[in-house]
């Protein structure tokens, strides 16, 4: 594929295909990597008709008549730049369904500040405060600090990432990895753009008693897709082809601090009536992105205090779970994006700390700065920390667990959605999620002779005492387990003097009681 630059001399279009061809299982999930593979036969999640790749042969038609800037296979659609003698040879061709113009070549970069971030060079900060308001440290001190967890970060660029200080014991584990430069067609991310190291920092950072991220034993991923050269749709193309490789590579979250409403075309503009999570590019891929298991985590925008006011694109996405921001005393900051997106759904979703942030700029020192674009990435490292705890979750049940876990679930608005999310209570949400979800004591086989065997979830409970009733609940005796049969969650309990009847069998666990109906023969 041609890279951007071949294609700035003409406009810039999608063209949505009618239809693919079949492909079999096994050609599927060759384009997937085993942990990919496994990870959605963890979470039940079926590979579908969007996994499969674009049409081979109307790929090469419309290469004979255009360079092909990117293929989104989710969308089944090609980019492609093209003057208007070309645009009339391919609104000729029979597959192409629609046609949409994403970027002029003639119209000039604006001078709007994206990512509304000030930073106050005379301040230090700290992060504790921001991972305090969350009741982050609890999780950190039971050791869930997002270890096995895999971040893909979306952004401008990582300038001198690879050499700072408080990334140093990730990137020495390996585990800040470089994967592409979507806007430029190549792996250099540490050259260019710092909004993306001060994203990372509020995830990855490791330096004791200095400054530590909500998730620093996490892996992360990191892609540019936001151009620093221009605001075009065509970053949202970047963004949707990002999110394919993240998916195609096994990735568990998308932090994405970036948001999409206006552009340097103003006839390319969004109104509010496209935020409604199902009409702007960027929207619909971070919908997709979800559907195959993602958790997106995206930034509300820095609109709020705006005329614009509302949150952007992809923020408006039904389960993208949107940030909004507060200052460091848990108050609304007025720069977050407020909803409710044009549907009428509650937006923001929730809210953590996004004024007077502690990030590391570029130069490896400590900061504050302001912007939904610090509170997403804080919420994102959180939320890898959370899904540690019980990794065959899905995304949908750890977004679910989160928002249940707020300060303002009951009368949500839309300022800060449903508030400040605690993430200890949030592991309670998911552990009850999840115990309701399998069978985490079974007792077999029924009716029994001699032997009663207890099979058990070891990641969920710990028994230690059983105890025998008959049918009136007078206590009978107290159930001997037997130690040669206690392997991996599996017990065996000789009930053989017992007379023949029905009993009922007390099992004390670690963090509840279990009553089980058992019959002897």
């Amino acid at each position: 594929f041609s890279s951007n630059k071949d294609i700035l001399s003409a406009n810039t279009y999608i063209l949505y295909l009618k239809d693919k061809t079949s492909i079999s299982e096994e050609k599927l999930l060759l384009l997937f990597s085993p942990k990919a593979i496994e990870k959605r036969k963890l979470r039940n999640i079926p590979f579908s008709v969007s996994d499969i790749p674009i049409n081979n042969n109307y790929t090469k038609i419309v290469t004979n008549i255009v360079p092909i800037h990117e293929a989104l296979k989710w969308m089944n659609a090609l980019v492609v730049s093209a003057n208007q003698e070309q645009l009339i040879q391919l609104k000729r061709l029979s597959f192409i369904q629609e046609i949409s113009l994403l970027k002029k070549s003639d119209v000039l970069k604006s001078s709007k500040n994206k990512f509304s971030s000030e930073f106050d060079l005379n301040a230090y900060g700290s992060a504790k405060n921001q991972i305090e308001m969350l009741k982050g440290n609890a999780l950190h001190d039971s050791g869930y600090t997002g270890k096995g967890m895999d971040i893909a970060v979306f952004d401008n660029g990582f300038l001198q990432l690879d050499s700072i200080r408080f990334f140093k014991k990730a990137l020495v584990e390996g585990r800040i990895k470089a994967i592409k430069n979507i806007v430029n067609n190549s792996n250099q991310l540490y050259n260019l753009g710092g909004h993306g190291t001060n994203v990372m920092s509020c995830m990855a950072s490791f330096n004791v008693d200095t400054f530590i991220g909500t998730a620093p034993d996490a892996n992360y991923y990191l892609f540019v897709t936001e151009d620093n050269n221009s605001e075009s749709k065509l970053e949202e193309v970047n963004w949707a082809k990002a999110a394919e490789i993240a998916d195609s590579m096994g990735i568990d979250i998308i932090n994405s601090s970036l948001g999409y409403t206006d552009f340097d075309d103003p006839t390319t503009n969004y109104t509010y009536a496209d935020m409604d999570g199902k009409t702007t590019i960027i929207s619909k891929a971070a919908e997709l992105a979800s559907q195959k298991g993602i958790l997106v985590v995206n930034s509300a925008g820095n609109e709020g205090n705006k005329s614009w006011h509302y949150i952007s694109a992809p923020a408006d996405a039904k389960t993208v779970l949107a940030i909004g921001a507060l200052d460091n005393n848990a108050q609304l900051a007025n720069f977050s994006g407020r909803g409710p997106s044009f549907d009428l759904r509650i937006k923001p979703d929730i809210v953590a700390q996004g004024a007077s942030v502690a990030i590391v700029n570029t130069s490896g020192n400590p900061t504050l700065s302001n912007g939904t674009s610090f509170s997403s990435p804080i919420i994102a490292g959180m939320a890898a920390c959370l899904w540690q705890t019980y990794p065959n979750a899905t995304n949908l049940e750890v977004r679910e667990a989160i928002i249940k876990s707020t300060d303002k679930l009951i009368f949500p608005n839309n300022e800060i959605g449903y508030g400040l999310p605690n993430f200890l209570i949030a592991k309670g949400i998911l552990q009850e999620k999840i115990k309701k979800s399998i069978q985490p004591i079974t007792v077999f086989p029924v009716p029994f002779k001699d032997f009663v065997n207890i099979y058990h979830d070891i990641a969920l409970f710990q028994v230690y005492a059983l105890e025998v009733y008959d049918q009136k609940g007078f206590f009978v005796r107290k159930a001997t387990i037997e130690a040669n049969s206690n392997l991996l969650g599996f017990k065996a309990i000789d009930l053989s003097d017992l007379a023949i009847g029905a009993y009922f069998l007390k099992i004390i666990s670690n963090n509840e009681v279990i009553i089980k109906r058992i019959l002897k023969e």
